[in-house]
């Protein structure tokens, strides 16, 4: 256990500190196990299909990031991010190309301000 333990904190640190259930699965853990981890206090479920190592804390722009691929963090948020204001921002204010669907991602966060990328590509 403590092997597939130690393959599983490389993982999540090569990924933010994030672990997803198809990448513990390539681990060799079954989810019946990966339910035994958390239920031991070894992992904690983020969201479905996400973990991450108990007593971390998640980085919620990584979190944003790993959810939608498409989102661009922008205004505010990249100011504060690219350390050209000094104001944590209170909403995490996101860019995505016109059409995608970013309304699970306003669900789980209401911090999130969604802007529409309207250019042609």
């Amino acid at each position: 256990m403590e092997k597939i333990m130690s393959r599983i904190k490389e993982v999540a640190n090569e990924n933010n500190g994030f672990i997803r259930t198809s990448q513990i699965e390539e681990l060799g853990l079954s989810r019946p196990m990966i339910k035994k981890f958390v239920d031991r206090g070894l992992l904690e479920r983020v969201r479905k299909g996400l973990y991450i190592l108990a007593n971390e804390i998640a980085d919620e722009y990584a979190l944003v990031q790993m959810r939608n691929k498409y989102a661009v963090f922008s205004y505010a948020t990249a100011l504060f991010m690219l350390g050209l204001s000094d104001r944590t921002p209170y909403v995490y204010d996101i860019t995505v190309p016109q059409g995608v669907n970013v309304s699970f991602l306003k669900k789980e966060n209401e911090q999130i301000t969604v802007y529409p990328d309207k250019k042609e590509r």
